[in-house]
Parts: structure tokens; C-alpha cells; sequence
């Protein structure tokens, strides 16, 4: 009987050592994610910021349509890298639970 329990400890630490060996890998793919979300909401920030507006008290309605344009294609650019990102990310994921004073609540239930 010692065996028995003796082998099937083994086997627990092993299948937790995947476990957790799973939990990094996930951690490190998202943390590289998470690099790219910062580098291209910097990016957006720091396109905003160059785009200024003349000191003139008189904007055309051409100056102001490029600047929206620009504003647009930089957005579109910056934006694309983190569509990617939405698109690889896992759709089997388990549902998420909150945890409150009154209990555990699935993502959706109803109060």
C-alpha cells in the first residue's frame, strides 16, 4: 500500500510540475504581448503629441483633414500589431470566476 501512495506522489509532482511549467510558458508569451500592447499605445501617444496645430487663429478645412488623416493611418498602424495579437489569442480558455463576499460568480450569471 506505501507504494501505491508512494508512486502516485510521484506521479501528483510530476503532473504539477507540467502544470507549472505551463504556467510560465503562458506567462512569458503574454508578458511578450503585453510588450507589444505598451510599444504600440507609445507609439499612438507619441504620434498625437507630433501633430500640432499652427499658432494661426485660422484652420482650412483641408490642414484639418490631412491632420485626421494622418492621425487615422497612424492609428491604423500602430493598431494592427495588437489585432494580430486578438486573433492568436486562445478561444478555449475556461471562464473566469469572481470572487465576492457573497460568493463565486461565473462571468455572465446572474446576481
Amino acid at each position: 500500500m506505501k507504494e501505491f501512495v508512494d508512486l502516485k506522489i510521484v506521479e501528483l509532482k510530476l503532473e504539477m510540475a507540467k502544470e507549472v511549467d505551463k504556467i510560465e510558458e503562458y506567462y512569458y508569451v503574454l508578458h511578450g504581448k503585453v510588450d507589444v500592447l505598451v510599444y504600440a499605445i507609445v507609439n499612438i501617444m507619441e504620434s498625437i503629441l507630433k501633430v500640432a496645430l499652427s499658432n494661426q487663429s485660422f484652420a482650412s478645412q483641408e490642414s484639418i483633414s490631412k491632420l485626421i488623416s494622418s492621425i487615422e493611418a497612424n492609428l491604423k498602424a500602430e493598431i494592427s500589431p495588437i489585432l494580430k495579437l486578438v486573433l492568436l489569442l486562445p478561444t478555449n480558455a475556461p471562464p473566469t470566476k469572481q470572487v465576492s463576499q457573497g460568493g463565486e460568480k461565473g462571468c455572465g450569471d446572474n446576481p
